[in-house]
């Protein structure tokens, strides 16, 4: 009971003090269908985790969730929208690992997600062949702009088209067809983010949640003892 009540006393005091140097790291999770048809499987079927990499630098995930065999992102891959307050004078990408890009391409308002808002920075992928991007893939770049942080993506895409404005948009070909054998296609969108709590970053950085779930562990293991 008193280590308890110590680890209590703990926390409430670290979350007072400043808390430590952690990059930001923001996630969408894309569950939402706004044109065409649903993929076959639940969502989300594409998840984007984007995290500071350096000063001006993020680091891009794009990771399959649950798109099925036959299912792909090909020309019209990923979009993403970005603080309208930068220029994209310096804008650069790189890619690290999984499946490349054909094309990273940038300019504010330059990308239409079919009715579902103007986006700033689209992800291609092959029209056909070993370049689309496929279920159990991912794809990883480090994008680069002045001022450019996770928390620049915090901002939905401009109105066009009245299916909606999102913060991530992307294009699912491939999806098995009711009729003729004919596949279809789908637009799916993040209507949302998850952005870690700043408490949480806090125990991270001080190396308490391993020790809090031991504790926890232990207690249970031991009757409570």
């Amino acid at each position: 009971m008193k280590k308890i009540l110590f680890l209590t006393l703990l926390i409430l005091g670290l979350a007072m003090l400043p808390a430590p140097s952690q990059g930001s790291t923001v996630t969408f999770n894309l569950d939402t269908v706004f044109s065409g048809t649903a993929p076959a499987n639940s969502a989300p079927w594409l998840g984007v985790t984007i995290a500071d990499y350096a000063t001006n630098e993020v680091k891009v995930t794009i990771t399959d969730l649950d798109l099925v065999s036959g299912e792909f992102l090909g020309k019209k891959g990923l979009y993403l929208n970005i603080d309208p307050t930068l220029t994209f004078a310096t804008f650069a990408s790189s890619f690290v690992s999984g499946q490349q890009a054909v094309s990273v391409s940038s300019g504010e308002d330059a990308f239409k997600a079919d009715g579902g808002g103007k986006y700033d920075i689209l992800f291609e992928f092959a029209a056909s062949g070993s370049g689309r991007f496929e279920p159990g893939e991912s794809s990883v770049y480090i994008l680069t702009l002045a001022g450019l942080t996770a928390n620049s993506f915090l901002f939905e895409a401009s109105p066009h088209g009245g299916n909606g404005v999102y913060f991530a948009a992307s294009h699912v070909q491939g999806i098995p067809g009711d009729t003729c054998n004919e596949d279809d296609s789908g637009w799916i969108a993040a209507k949302g983010a998850t952005v870690p709590e700043p408490l949480t970053l806090l125990l991270v950085g001080s190396g308490l949640i391993p020790f809090i779930r031991l504790r926890k562990k232990r207690s249970i293991f031991l009757g409570g003892v």
